[in-house]
């Protein structure tokens, strides 16, 4: 039910944004907490949900083909093989393939902020709340830039450098302007060898 729920209220909201129309925002109670980039917010909730384990690959996977679908197809003209290609989908995990999905939409201007805002409460609404009981409001304030970024420095304690640039990541969207997270990321990069995008982050 609740997986259904999720996928039909994403492709909802998909269908909409390609609808024109006046923007539409979450409510004043839900508005994305000052400091914090909407697309970030998105991005986070499904980092987090991975993490606590009830993201299940099976729906990264629709969820990716459906991003792919509604928001990139229609915008560039090219075949979902040829953006699976592009994004190098053979080469990632489920959950990385749809981050990677979501960035390569939100970076295209593609996905809008008040989409990605109506859709990261759709996945709080239907993945994280019915585990830990939290409001949603409470969800979204504590998906923050220092969270990710202290989950990010737990991960490279550990060796888990894959982790980290993803957390880093997400640090990155939440807060754009903070340059300590660039410099935390290109730190990350340097250990698992990317060193040009390490560079890029300092």
């Amino acid at each position: 039910m609740t997986r259904t729920a999720l996928i039909t209220g994403t492709l909802f909201v998909l269908f909409l944004s390609t609808v024109p129309s006046p923007p539409v925002s979450a409510s004043p109670n839900q508005q994305t907490p000052a400091g914090q980039e909407p697309f970030g917010l998105l991005l986070a909730v499904q980092i987090d949900a991975k993490d606590r384990g009830v993201l299940q690959d099976d729906v990264s996977d629709i969820l990716a083909d459906r991003f792919i679908e509604y928001l990139t197809v229609p915008a560039t003209g090219e075949t979902p093989r040829q953006i699976r290609e592009r994004l190098d989908a053979d080469d990632l995990s489920s959950s990385e393939f749809l981050v990677a999905t979501l960035i390569d939409a939100y970076e295209r201007e593609y996905l809008p902020d008040d989409v990605s805002d109506i859709l990261a409460d759709l996945f709080i609404e239907y993945l994280i709340l019915p585990v830990p009981g939290e409001t949603l409001q409470e969800v979204r304030e504590g998906l923050n830039a220092d969270f990710f970024s202290d989950k990010a420095f737990e991960h490279s304690d550990r060796g888990q450098w894959h982790l980290a640039i993803e957390s880093f990541t997400v640090a990155i969207y939440l807060q754009p302007d903070n340059p300590k997270h660039y410099q935390n990321r290109g730190w990350a990069l340097r250990h698992v060898g990317e060193y040009q995008e390490s560079i890029e982050d300092f």
